[in-house]
């Protein structure tokens, strides 16, 4: 598949299962049965796969989500977010009740409790929806049980992987079979060394190369590694330093940067480069898809490291020079207002 071409945005269907993300941020510890705990904050925000897609359309990303939508109480303040967010809803299938996770987020990691609504099967777009540039899906989600973005990806369709955690602790290799039909997987490190039964993120990238031409490994504070066998190109980029208020759905906002980066074919260094970026800012900031930087925010936070002094601020802009071509290109079709607060911090 070709990039898009200049005059236009990439065209990005994003396939898998919607959460309603409740997230209590600040908590001193975890609950305790029989004991109450204060959270400092609190949202409510689209999740699962509607991180992808809150993501991309932030980034100008023309952004289709193919997935199951509630039409419950909760599930109807989450078609507003996504729709203001510029997520196109169309080719989504509306069902009674939604998917509810809590998140219950510290500075450290989070912790997750879910309830799953009874399973509603393969969605597909419309019979006339035209050819994305690149599918997002979840391996786990049995969303991704329709033969159609198999297709996609025979027709040119660059498709991107994510695959959550799994609750049996079997970390199935049979999993990782439709990596066949995909340009890219991007699995947090625990996931890629428990399904490759290897011990270092290293060794993990190296077993599933084996599988799929692009792998990238996220590794939380130490940032991301990835390997193209396409280009010969590896990389390894550490992760933003920044104070972190709310991880939930850090990885899925990398993942739609880096797609994004992925579609204009930046060079590999780049495209983590930009969705370390991406998820950096947004863990900054509470509610997880709704956290995701816009190119506004990215703009103004480029602007303030280009005008900054001192070795470690020279040291970040040789890594985001690319920024300079990159923004401009991306503002075009991108929304105009700004999501996160105090950006350039």
């Amino acid at each position: 598949m070709t990039s898009p071409s200049n005059d236009r945005p990439p065209h990005v269907a994003v396939l898998g299962d919607v959460f309603v993300d409740l997230v209590l941020a600040g908590l001193a510890g975890p609950p305790v049965a029989g004991r109450e705990v204060y959270a400092q904050d609190s949202t409510l925000a689209p999740g699962g796969s509607a991180n992808h897609a809150v993501a991309l359309a932030r980034l100008g990303v023309r952004t289709h989500l193919v997935s199951t939508v509630g039409d419950d109480d909760l599930g109807l303040i989450i078609q507003r977010q996504l729709r203001s967010a510029g997520v196109v809803l169309e080719d989504a299938r509306h069902c009674e009740r939604s998917h509810v996770t809590v998140s219950l987020s510290s500075t450290d990691d989070r912790a997750l409790a879910t309830y799953l609504a009874p399973e509603q099967g393969p969605v597909e777009p419309g019979p006339h929806a035209p050819l994305p540039d690149g599918v997002v899906l979840y391996l786990s989600s049995t969303a991704t049980d329709g033969a159609w973005w198999r297709t996609a990806s025979a027709q040119g369709s660059r498709v991107y992987a994510d695959i959550g955690w799994d609750p049996s602790s079997e970390w199935a290799v049979e999993s990782l079979e439709p990596l066949a039909h995909c340009h890219a997987f991007l699995p947090n490190e625990q996931e890629a060394r428990a399904y490759t039964r290897t011990d270092t993120p290293q060794a993990a990238a190296a077993a599933l190369a084996r599988h799929v031409p692009v792998v990238v490994l996220t590794c939380g504070s130490d940032g991301a590694l990835a390997i193209d066998q396409r280009t010969g190109e590896e990389a390894n980029v550490p992760a933003l330093a920044v104070e972190v208020r709310d991880p939930t759905g850090a990885g899925d906002v990398f993942v739609g940067g880096f797609v994004t980066a992925d579609l204009l074919d930046l060079p590999l260094t780049d495209r983590l480069a930009f969705a370390t970026l991406t998820a950096g800012l947004a863990v900054r900031r509470l509610g997880g898809s709704l956290a995701a930087p816009t190119v506004h925010d990215l703009t103004q936070w480029w602007q303030h490291r280009r005008a900054a002094r001192g070795p470690e601020e020279r040291a970040l802009q040789q890594r985001y020079e690319f920024l300079e071509d990159l923004l401009p290109r991306l503002a075009a079709d991108a929304p105009a207002t700004t999501s996160t607060d105090e950006v350039p911090a």
